[in-house]
């Protein structure tokens, strides 16, 4: 996985090709997919929801350029999505907080979860609808976003501290293609700055509708 899929997308941080090399990922598929785990294609879960490709997730992560001083930072990841890469951030981060809306992806999550997190910790929050974020203003230093949205929803922009930073995808175009643009948002007080990076096939997090109405 690490060989054929991370290291030639781009991604030579140690630490990060190490991350992947030793959290497992078969744990957290169904068990009809067992034998895909390692694979490059995203997997079903429930609720119309997708474990991303592990590649995928390393880019967001490297996009972010995580040091050895950030571990004790806030950090937030949407969308559980069967819960390994909330798995993977805690070897950079000693704790993280995932929102999520689905109470099948809580429950599975935090059961395939429980097992692994051994002196680190995950804070689940339920947001309904997902993009509902009103009382986190400048809460995290870091935000995930596991999916792809149609507009990041406005209340996420607001939960990043000054200084921080958030990956996420955006829509490409308005049709129901996956086609999604990864996005890395930088704030400086109160200026965010937007930057483009690569474009690839990545799962709906939330529906059209839902983002909307913020």
């Amino acid at each position: 996985m690490v060989d054929c899929q991370i290291h030639p997308h781009g991604v030579n941080d140690p630490s990060l090709l190490r991350a992947f090399l030793t959290t497992p990922r078969d744990v957290f598929c169904p068990p009809a997919f067992m034998g895909c785990a390692y694979g490059d294609q995203p997997i079903p879960l429930k609720a119309g929801r997708f474990m991303t490709p592990p590649w995928i997730l390393a880019k967001m992560i490297d996009s972010v350029a995580i040091t050895d001083k950030d571990a004790a930072k806030r950090v937030l990841c949407v969308g559980l999505n069967g819960g390994y890469f909330p798995l993977i951030l805690l070897h950079f981060f000693n704790r993280v907080t995932v929102l999520e809306r689905d109470d099948a992806c809580l429950f599975l999550g935090e059961k395939q979860l429980e097992s692994q997190l051994r002196d680190k910790s995950v804070v689940f929050l339920k947001a309904t609808p997902l993009y509902d974020l009103g009382d986190f203003e400048n809460a995290f230093d870091f935000i995930f976003v596991d999916g792809t949205v149609s507009q990041l929803p406005l209340s996420w922009s607001r939960a990043l501290s000054p200084q921080g930073r958030m990956v996420c995808f955006e829509r490409m175009f308005s049709d129901k293609s996956l086609f999604s643009q990864m996005i890395l948002i930088s704030r400086t007080e109160d200026t965010f700055v937007r930057v483009a990076l690569s474009e690839m096939s990545q799962s709906m997090l939330m529906d059209a509708d839902d983002v909307f109405q913020f």
